[in-house]
C-alpha cells in the first residue's frame, strides 16, 4: 500500500469561465496571477496582456501547451481563450486527417454515428494531460468559452432550457469533470412592466448592466465549484481569489505544490463520458 496522504492539499486551480459574447470573461482571466493567454478566437487586441500569436490549427495549440509543460517560463496562469474556436480546430484536424476531400464534418461518412466525436475526445484528453502538466509549477488553468441555450430532458419534470459550454457534449461532459470550478458569467436581467397607455402595460427586460458570475448548478446553468463558494459572486478576480485562501487556510505547511511534472500522452483517464452524437460545429 502506498503512502496516505491526510487534509487539503495546495495545488493549482483548474477553472472553466463561460458566457456570453462581451461579458468580460477575458478581462476576468487577465487578473489572475501573471496570466499568459494562448490566443485562438483572436479577440484579444483590445486588452493589455500577454498573449500568443493567434493559434490557427490543433497541432500549434497542443504545441504551445506542450511548451508550457516543458519550458522555462515566467507565467503563472495560462489561459485559453477560447475553448469552442479550439474545438472547431480539433475537428478540423480529425477531418482533414481522413483524406476524403468529400467528408466535410466530423460526423460525415467514415466519421459519422458518433465516430469523428470519439476521436475528438481522445485527442482533447491528451490536451488536458499537458495542462495538467504545465500547471504543475504555476497557479492554475483558465479555459475560456462561450455559453449555449441547450434543452434538458429531465424525466422527472417537463423539458427545460438551461445555459452550457458551447462545445459538443463529450468534451463539455469531460472538461468539468476535470475543472475544479466551472462558472458561468452573465449580465443582470430581470422584467418590468411598461405603461403603453389606455390602462394596458407590456414586459419589457431591464439591466443588462451588473455582471455575475454564478458558481453552483442550477435549471438555468451548468455550474460548481470545490471552494464552497456563494451561488454568484461579482464579475472581479478578486472576489474569487479570496475564496482559495480561506479554503487552504487549514492545509498543513507541508502541502506544498506538486513539482513533479505528470506523464505526457494517455497517462489519465477520465471514465464516464458520453461519445456519441452530432455537433453544431460544422467544418467547411
Amino acid at each position: 500500500m502506498g503512502a496516505i496522504v491526510k487534509g487539503k492539499r495546495v495545488r493549482p486551480r483548474k477553472i472553466l469561465l463561460y458566457g456570453e459574447h462581451g461579458v468580460g470573461k477575458s478581462t476576468w482571466a487577465n487578473q489572475a496571477p501573471k496570466p499568459i493567454f494562448i490566443d485562438v478566437e483572436g479577440g484579444l487586441d483590445d486588452i493589455d496582456c500577454d498573449r500568443t500569436m493567434r493559434v490557427r490549427d490543433w497541432g500549434q495549440l497542443y504545441a504551445e501547451c506542450l511548451f508550457f509543460a516543458e519550458g522555462q517560463h515566467e507565467y503563472k496562469t495560462i489561459c485559453i481563450d477560447t475553448l469552442d474556436w479550439a474545438e472547431s480546430l480539433l475537428h478540423k484536424m480529425i477531418v482533414d486527417r481522413t483524406n476524403d476531400n468529400k467528408v466535410k464534418s466530423v460526423s460525415d461518412g467514415p466519421l459519422a454515428y458518433g465516430r469523428g466525436h470519439e476521436q475528438a475526445a481522445a485527442e482533447f484528453h491528451k490536451l488536458l494531460t499537458v495542462l495538467d502538466a504545465a500547471i504543475r509549477n504555476m497557479r492554475g488553468v483558465i479555459l475560456l468559452g462561450h455559453a449555449k441555450v441547450e434543452r434538458v430532458e429531465d424525466p422527472g419534470m417537463p423539458a427545460y432550457t438551461r445555459y452550457n459550454i458551447d462545445v459538443h457534449k463529450s468534451i463539455a461532459g469531460m472538461v468539468c469533470e476535470w475543472a475544479d470550478e466551472v462558472l458561468f458569467c452573465n449580465t443582470r436581467i430581470y422584467s418590468a412592466k411598461e405603461e403603453t397607455g389606455f390602462n394596458k402595460t407590456r414586459t419589457i427586460a431591464a439591466g443588462g448592466t451588473e455582471r455575475f458570475i454564478r458558481t453552483s448548478h442550477s435549471a438555468s446553468a451548468t455550474a460548481k465549484n470545490r471552494l464552497g463558494l456563494p451561488d454568484e459572486l461579482p464579475m472581479d478576480w478578486h472576489a474569487y481569489a479570496q475564496y482559495i485562501g480561506a479554503h487552504y487556510a487549514t492545509a498543513t505547511p507541508a502541502a506544498p505544490i506538486e513539482t513533479q511534472p505528470a506523464p505526457l500522452g494517455d497517462g489519465a483517464n477520465i471514465g464516464g463520458l458520453v461519445v456519441n452524437g452530432s455537433s453544431k460545429v460544422e467544418v467547411k
